[in-house]
């Protein structure tokens, strides 16, 4: 997509970017594509999760109720913010007193356009009410994930399943990551108005992983077997890694990224005294963190929502040339010249033990597998929604 493009079609110039996630240096596919779009003459809206204040005074703990809105200088045209959330959404009043507050911040983010100017790229299905109350809009729903899958209290999950139907049915167009995610809303959304777009990786970011001199067997002590990516319970198969640990009589399994464990499953790794956790880490460091990794490794649930996951470590593990071991999940089954897959602990150990010994011709291939998926490449898939989506407007 580019300014020139834009212009020769119409289309508004102005984006109003809703996310599940704030903006920070932890990078997804939000602020890749939002990146993008500020690269082509764009303005960006970015808007994040709201401040939960109810939240933050009944934890004591303000640390989420602050930031999300910093945007490095080098995207002049993204501009970050996030509503205020006063009350809780399980009570009827401080659900309703939130979505006004959406729908005015939303109205606040682009003063100079009407709303049938901007177009709204929504990744959020909680703004539903606030986009619903928009009298004319472009509208498109990118769906990375499956949430409906996705086990939360009843009340949050009664308004993600209706949130998620009403903008699979009422959107100019839906994008999803997916083969999965695709199957599982084409019943939902009108003919013709469903995209698949994978997500993508900046291939030269991950030059540098593969550490020429790291020389390492199966008898090593320095072994490191990496995961990166949000550690998460209903993602991550706790059990699997606890046995892997097990398993290992040498080096470590260090898992990058943020921690959503719970205390008893973070407990259950840590006994096994060969589970490392480092925190998330920025994208700007990622390949220096996975350049002291020797196997990349994907310990996770083969689920309905692991299912309809395309994740970003796929794209990512490809391009750094590291091997990978992974349970049979969407994205890794794919690559069977490129991941090894394993189904149970034994299987999975003794694949990880195995790449140990690999061909390094098989990291240049990994890397001509992540070829042809840039993010540049998803821009331009990307270009030519945003333009169905505006001749096929049905609001």
């Amino acid at each position: 997509m580019n300014h020139r493009i834009a212009q020769k079609n119409d289309c508004p110039r102005a984006i109003c970017f809703i996310s599940l996630e704030t903006w920070d240096d932890i990078w997804r596919r939000n602020q890749f594509i939002a990146k993008q779009w500020d690269e082509t003459g764009w303005s960006v809206a970015f808007v994040g999760p709201g401040r939960d204040l109810s939240y933050s005074v009944r934890s004591r703990d303000f640390s989420q109720f602050w930031g999300g809105t910093q945007v490095p200088e080098n995207l002049p045209l993204v501009n970050a913010s996030r509503p205020l959330k006063v009350a809780p959404n399980s009570l009827k009043a401080g659900a309703w007193i939130n979505d006004r507050l959406w729908c005015r911040h939303l109205k606040s983010r682009f003063p100079k356009y009407e709303s049938d100017q901007v177009i709204f790229w929504v990744n959020d299905h909680s703004c539903t009410p606030a986009i619903r109350t928009l009298p004319k809009r472009c509208l498109i729903y990118d769906i990375t994930d499956d949430w409906t899958q996705f086990k939360q209290p009843g009340p949050a999950e009664r308004r993600t399943r209706e949130g998620d139907r009403w903008l699979c049915e009422n959107a100019d167009a839906v994008v999803v990551c997916s083969q999965g995610l695709f199957e599982c809303k084409k019943d939902l959304v009108p003919n013709d108005r469903l995209f698949l777009i994978p997500n993508g990786v900046d291939i030269e970011h991950y030059a540098d992983c593969v550490d020429p001199q790291r020389q390492l067997n199966a008898s090593s002590n320095a072994l490191v077997f990496g995961y990166t990516g949000s550690i998460h319970g209903q993602r991550v198969d706790v059990d699997l890694v606890a046995s892997l640990a097990s398993r290992l009589d040498r080096g470590i399994i260090r898992l990058v990224g943020p921690d959503m464990l719970t205390t008893p499953e973070r407990d259950a790794l840590l006994r096994t005294g060969r589970v490392e956790f480092c925190g998330p880490k920025p994208y700007k460091e990622l390949p220096a963190v996975m350049r002291k990794m020797d196997v990349m490794i994907v310990p996770h649930l083969v689920t309905p929502f692991t299912e309809s996951l395309n994740p970003l470590k796929l794209w990512e593990y490809l391009a750094s040339g590291k091997p990978i071991v992974s349970t049979p999940v969407a994205g890794f089954r794919d690559f069977p010249a490129s991941v090894r897959l394993a189904g149970t602990a034994d299987s999975f150990h003794a694949a990880m033990m195995d790449s140990l010994t690999e061909s390094s011709d098989v990291a240049i291939q990994r890397r001509a597998a992540a070829e042809g998926h840039s993010w540049q490449a998803r821009a331009e898939q990307i270009e030519k929604v945003i333009a169905f989506a505006i001749a096929n407007r049905r609001v």
